[in-house]
């Protein structure tokens, strides 16, 4: 279950689905397509994808920030490339432990960080609030026991059942994948991580 949600990430940062006033105010935009093809292909898919505790590796950490220099990007828009490239990642460990919590304690979550990622990457343009009622309802539907509409890659359709205790140690296993790859977003973002 791990595969699906990192292709459907990646797909969608493949194509990099920003709306145009997103693109606008994005440093990311700044770089040259192949700059942004590299920075994807070798720079975040690595980091999505390898599970060692020792990523970002030096030579993918350094290349990044050459990246950031050469463009000198200030605060701000380090922020904001970050949000564009990893946001969605932070959003997806959100939604997955809001779907454990919700079954366990058989209610809805209430302070979760969920819903600041879903705003965020709706401003960006990388989600939308449709997609963020339809986690809702599924994770409402969770914490009460009933049938949930589980998709498929491509969002459509795919199964609908009511979760039992093997689908939440899956719910469990990708959240901890997720939030493992989180913390190497982090790593890639902080200048000052040493191998």
């Amino acid at each position: 279950m791990r595969i699906p949600i990192i292709l459907s990430i990646l797909i969608w940062f493949g194509g990099v689905c920003f709306s145009q006033s997103a693109q606008e105010s994005n440093p990311y935009y700044s770089l040259s397509k192949e700059e942004r093809w590299e920075l994807l292909k070798e720079i975040v898919t690595p980091v999505v994808l390898k599970a060692e505790e020792d990523m970002p590796i030096r030579e993918i950490h350094k290349r990044f920030w050459e990246i950031v220099d050469k463009h000198k990007w200030n605060q701000q828009e380090l922020l904001t490339v970050q949000e564009s490239l990893a946001g969605l990642h932070f959003m997806e460990k959100c939604f997955l432990q809001d779907v454990v919590w919700a079954f366990e304690r058989k209610q809805v979550p209430k302070n979760s960080e969920r819903g600041f990622w879903e705003r965020r990457m709706t401003e960006l343009g990388l989600f939308s609030e449709e997609a963020a009622e339809k986690r809702k309802e599924f994770i409402e539907g969770v914490a009460k026991g009933e049938s949930v509409l589980i998709e498929d890659l491509w969002g459509g359709p795919w199964q609908e059942k009511v979760l039992g205790e093997e689908d939440i140690e899956s719910y469990r296993s990708l959240a901890a994948q997720a939030e493992d790859c989180c913390n190497r977003f982090f790593k890639l973002f902080n200048r000052e991580y040493k191998e």
